[in-house]
């Protein structure tokens, strides 16, 4: 698999233990709008993380 025709991705590994977090998102997740038109954003986002 390529990584944006650019060449193969990246493979990353790590090792969680019990009460390890792991944070997936993508640029669309900041970029997203609800139908009142306000943009979610960064900050929502780190807001998020910090109360979960």
């Amino acid at each position: 698999m390529t990584g944006y025709g650019v060449g193969p991705s990246p493979v990353h590994t790590a090792q969680l233990r019990p009460g390890d977090r792991l944070l997936l998102f993508t640029d669309g997740v900041t970029d997203a709008r609800p139908a009142t038109g306000e943009l979610f954003g960064e900050r929502r986002r780190a807001d998020i993380v910090v109360r979960v």
